[in-house]
């Protein structure tokens, strides 16, 4: 959650941020099992972990960040003549391109009784440590097992931090915080004009964070 409220910051800040490409890319081999039984389990995943389903998109100038609970992404299935390598795959990865292009893609690759899963997930979803944990998801997932759920998401803590943004316990946090950068060159310093911007505000679909 931390993660994507400060990568967002950070794209409102260095400014154009259509064509930020930086995904991470997994290949799954499976067999014994059907493509509609593989879609099933990156569903059960996007629905522990709703942050893969958003989309960041501009509005009001800013980047933001739009929960979508209700997408489910698109299949691309690949019928193959050949039992593909590990290179086959490094080839055909591309790049995601932010605010062009969907976060996550999905591609199936079929040969004789093998399946690839292919995903691509920009890295504004997912950060390094995130990794594993999916990973270790989709291994219940695929054993049929039950995944938990995330109780604390990047939605949760949006709307949490809004609250107290608007209690009067943060206007002491806020002063104190506002003085900490006081007399730093912004020319020199661009990053601590985030000091002027609000906690992140959660309103309607989306997930705002403001930058002065």
């Amino acid at each position: 959650a931390r993660f994507l409220y400060d990568r967002t910051l950070e794209m409102n800040q260095v400014g154009d941020s259509r064509i930020a490409s930086y995904n991470y890319s997994f290949v799954f081999k499976i067999q014994e099992m059907t493509v509609y039984e593989i879609m099933k389990v990156v569903y059960k995943i996007l629905n522990a972990h709703p942050v893969l389903k958003a989309k960041p998109v501009i509005a009001d100038k800013r980047l933001m960040i739009q929960r979508r609970d209700d997408y489910l992404p698109e299949f691309t299935i690949v019928e193959l003549k050949t039992m593909p390598d590990l290179e086959y795959f490094k080839k055909i990865m591309n790049p995601i391109r932010l605010m062009i292009d969907e976060p996550l893609r999905c591609k199936i690759y079929h040969f004789d009784k093998t399946f690839f899963l292919v995903l691509d997930i920009h890295h504004i979803l997912l950060d390094g440590f995130s990794i594993y944990l999916i990973l270790n998801d989709f291994k219940r997932a695929f054993a049929d097992m039950s995944v938990i759920s995330e109780e604390n998401n990047f939605f949760s803590v949006s709307e949490e931090t809004f609250e107290f943004s608007q209690s009067e316990e943060y206007l002491p946090v806020k002063k104190y915080y506002n003085t900490l950068l006081m007399g730093t060159d912004p020319i020199k310093y661009p990053e601590c004009t985030s000091v002027k911007s609000d906690i992140p505000v959660y309103g309607g679909s989306f997930v705002k964070v403001p930058i002065a």
